[in-house]
This record gives C-alpha cells, sequence and structure tokens, in this order.
C-alpha cells in the first residue's frame, strides 16, 4: 500500500477543513491503517477488495424475523459494528452511530443449490462503500432444504479473529429471539470499540533498522507476468493438503530446529520464492494479531502485517536460514505494534507497484482450533469457506495447521499467475519440505525443487533452488500446456 500520508493534502487548509468536519460531527480522522484499506477501495471502488465474508449453512429454515432480532442486537452491542466512514476531500474519517441504530436489513434470496456457491462468491464481492452507512450486510440464501446465512463486514471494522466471535455471538442472539427469550445477559452488554494504541518509538526504530537497504525491485517472480497497468486484482485459490509424510517430516523439522513449526513453513515458503526469481533479498508479509490477552474476543480490525526480512544465500544450509528466520519472527512480533503502513514512507525505495511497495507476497499461519458443534435454533448448522474472489497480493500461501494435517490455500492474482503456475508453486513446496528435512545443511542453492508432477513433463531432469531458479520448469510446463498433446 502506499503510506497513508499520502491520501491527505499537506496544505493547512485541507486540515483546517478537516478540523471543521470532526467538530461538526464528532467525526476523527482515520488512522494511517485504516487510510490505506480506504485507498485500495478508491483505487478499486466496483470490488469488494476489502470485504470479510463469512457464512453458515443451517438444516431447515431460519426465521428471518429472529434473525434481524439478533443482527439489530449485536450491532447495537458493539460499537465497532456501529462505526461507518465517510470519503471526504481531506481524507477519510470516521464516525460512531448511536446505540440505538439498527442492523442492516437481512434480505432473502431464493436459489436451487443446495450451497450456492456463485451467489455467496457474487454477495461477498459486491462492495461495501465509505458513505456513512453501515460497514456490514447480512443475507440468507433459501435452498430446496436448507437455508444459508451470510454475513459481509468490511476490513475496517473486522477481520478474521472477529469471525468465529460473531458467529458465536450471533447463534446466541438468535437462539434467543427465536424462543421468545430475552437476550443473555452478556449480550446486552455494550462492548467499546477497541483502538490500538499507537506504535513505540522503540518499534519504529526496529523497523527503520530490520528494513534499511531493502529494494523491492527483485520480489518479482519469474514466472509471473507483469502486472497489468490498470489492476482488477481478480484472484483465485489452489488447495492442497499435504501428505501424511510430509506432515511428519516438518514436525521433525520443528523439533530437530528447535524453532516453531511456523518459522519452518515461513522459511521453506521464502525459499520458493527465490527458486522462482524473487530475491534473494525478500521481504514477506505476515499478518498477526495484536488484541491484548484482555481483549482477544473483541470485534475489529486488529491486525497488523509484519514485513519479515530473509536473505537466501545459496551457500548456506536450511537449517542456518530457519535460524535467521527465528530471529527475525521473534524480532517482528516483539515490535508488532507498528502497523507497516506507519514506516512504509520511511524505507528510500523507486516505486514498484501501485501495492504494497514492500512486499509481493504473504505467508499466514494460522494454528486450526477445534470448533464445538454448531446451531442455530436448535438446528444443525455448519461454518463455510468463501472467496471474494480477489486477491491484493501476486502470492499469499495461507496454512491451516491441526493435530494430523497441514493444509495449504494458496491464493493467487489471476493477473499475473495462471491457475497452473500456483498448483505447481504448491507441489513445489511440498517437495521442498522433503528434501530440506532429508539434509537440512545442504547448500540450498543445490537443492532439487523439481515436483514429481515437474519431472512427469518432458523436459530436463533437474532444477536447481538457487541460483539456477525453477523458471525452467515453468518455461516447460508452458510450453507442455500449449502443445497439441499437453493436458488441456
Amino acid at each position: 500500500m502506499q503510506s497513508a500520508e499520502k491520501a491527505m493534502p499537506a496544505d493547512g487548509a485541507a486540515a483546517a477543513l478537516l478540523a471543521t468536519l470532526t467538530q461538526k460531527r464528532r467525526l476523527d480522522a482515520a488512522t494511517p491503517k485504516e487510510s490505506a484499506l480506504w485507498l485500495l477501495d478508491r483505487l478499486l471502488p466496483e470490488a469488494g477488495v476489502n470485504n470479510v465474508p463469512l457464512a453458515v449453512r443451517v438444516d431447515g429454515r431460519l426465521d428471518i424475523a429472529a434473525l434481524q432480532a439478533a443482527v439489530d442486537a449485536l450491532v447495537r452491542r458493539h460499537e465497532v459494528l456501529r462505526t461507518v466512514y465517510l470519503d471526504r476531500q481531506a481524507g477519510l474519517v470516521r464516525e460512531v452511530l448511536g446505540e440505538d441504530t439498527p442492523g442492516p436489513r437481512v434480505k432473502v434470496h431464493d436459489t436451487v443449490a443446495g450451497v450456492p456457491e456463485k451467489a455467496l462468491r457474487e454477495f461477498a464481492a459486491t462492495p461495501i462503500r465509505c458513505d456513512g452507512r453501515l460497514m456490514l450486510r447480512a443475507a440468507v440464501f433459501r435452498g430446496p432444504d436448507a437455508d444459508t446465512l451470510a454475513v459481509v463486514v468490511h476490513h475496517l471494522v473486522f477481520d478474521a479473529a472477529s469471525v468465529p466471535v460473531l458467529i458465536a455471538e450471533l447463534a446466541a442472539a438468535y437462539d434467543a429471539r427465536a424462543t421468545g427469550r430475552d437476550l443473555p445477559d452478556e449480550l446486552r452488554t455494550p462492548v467499546a470499540a477497541l483502538r490500538d494504541p499507537a506504535p513505540r518509538e522503540e518499534s519504529l526504530a526496529y523497523w527503520r533498522t530490520a528494513l534499511d537497504g531493502f529494494d523491492p525491485a527483485g520480489l518479482d517472480l519469474g514466472c509471473a507476468r507483469p502486472a497489468p497497468a490498470r489492476a482488477t486484482l481478480v484472484g483465485d485459490t489452489v488447495l492442497h493438503v499435504l501428505d501424511d509424510e510430509t506432515r511428519d517430516l516438518v514436525r521433525g523439522l520443528q523439533r530437530t530446529q528447535r524453532a516453531p513449526e511456523a518459522v519452518i513453513l515461513f522459511t521453506a515458503f521464502c525459499l520458493l520464492l527465490a527458486a522462482h526469481g524473487a530475491g534473494p533479498d525478500l521481504v514477506v508479509g505476515s499478518p498477526v494479531n495484536i488484541r491484548p490477552p484482555e481483549a482477544q474476543s473483541a470485534i475489529g480490525y486488529h491486525v497488523n502485517t509484519l514485513p519479515l526480512r530473509l536473505t537466501i544465500d545459496p551457500g548456506r544450509g536450511f537449517r542456518d536460514l530457519v535460524k535467521e528466520a527465528r530471529t527475525a519472527f521473534f524480532g517482528a512480533l516483539a515490535h508488532s505494534d507498528t502497523p507497516v503502513d506507519a514506516i512504509a514512507h520511511e524505507i528510500a525505495r523507486e516505486p514498484v507497484s501501485w501495492r504494497d511497495t514492500l512486499f509481493q507476497h504473504m505467508f499466514n499461519y494460522v494454528p486450526a482450533e477445534s470448533a464445538g458443534a454448531l446451531t442455530l435454533g436448535g438446528a444443525p448448522a455448519r461454518a463455510l469457506h468463501v472467496e471474494t474472489g480477489f486477491s491484493k497480493f501476486d502470492l499469499e500461501l495461507f496454512v491451516q495447521s491441526g493435530a494430523d494435517h497441514i493444509g495449504l490455500r494458496v491464493l493467487y492474482c489471476s493477473e499475473v499467475l495462471d491457475r497452473a503456475d500456483a498448483q505447481a508453486l504448491a507441489h513445489r513446496y511440498a517437495t521442498l519440505l522433503h528434501t530440506v528435512a532429508a539434509d537440512p545443511d545442504r547448500p540450498v542453492g543445490e537443492l532439487d525443487v523439481w515436483s514429481a508432477e515437474d519431472r512427469a513433463l518432458p523436459g530436463p531432469g533437474t532444477a536447481r533452488s538457487v541460483p539456477d531458479t525453477a523458471v525452467a520448469a515453468d518455461r516447460d510446463l508452458d510450453a507442455f500446456r500449449t502443445s497439441p498433446g499437453g493436458p488441456a
């Protein structure tokens, strides 16, 4: 993202205008982190790129009146859900509506599908605007024998950690209203919006040092197309589950390298990027929940993205890279109070992209949590994953790690990568994990990054990770896909 300071005109007249608006309507100027999201909305006004969707499929029929009452109750309870934003000439401003504000009207749509995936995706992708209205909407998609509740909330007031909290409270409020009972006491207690603290000077100094001299011009992948002049951020997803052997190898690396699983997988991801032409000096974004311990259930936008830096030296082994990554990881966590938008403008560099100029790739590690049985009004229900169809970054690796599985969700920007590229990257990532587990001290420049799928293609039989990248493998893959005998 561009620095939020660039969103605000620097002249005194603009500052005076903003001050006047604030006094008349009790408005607050948006933070740099909020303004960064707003800039993206302005760039892509017809895209819901900042939307955070959730959906719950219920066996049977929902009571729409009870559901509406539950939505109203949660909006009145949570100040953050009554927070609206206005796009002003002087910049983005924030306002909190009164406690009597009702929630958005729950709309009902009939559908013939059991799980209306297309309708859910369209609902999730429709933009929510900074126009003074609530930053959320809700709908029920009524199927032949089941209803699907969908809620979409703007990232300005919501994040992934807010999803299970909202679902649990919505279910409790719905159960009460559907059975004619009063709301539980805890759902009638107003919750003030949690405000993130300003970054400490110590943290600002840490990030200036950590990012000193970094040049983001070398982040492009060799298999990627040039970003278009007018971006749409259209994206897609590839899912991949590591097999049991690979999962066990990762867990073994965690023990022998004395590093968290997230650090092991992050280091391998950086190695994968370097194997495809990025770096060798890499910065990868990694989101972290910055809620204090006493407010872990707070709904809102309480995530900072940490710009983790790692240099891939082809003469070093994976074990050494893990040590360096572990130091960077824990140092970043200790200074996670600083939003990347508060420091991005301080890094001396040439503009590379209208998107975030510090990183183009994301690593998102999410430990799987066991969720209890979900019901709505006594009817069995289950949460559904909904995609918006957008990707803010060239490539984002989501890792969901459970006791008996490690799942990968590869989110990619369709403007720069093909689906086959994303699938190949997922397979090569699994291959890399095998390779580094077999010999963690072997120089990474000698590692083989070809997957079994690559080896099935005609062409060379080997590829080295660094500095001889896997770009050759991608050229073979492209040629094979477009050849008469290649796969459709």
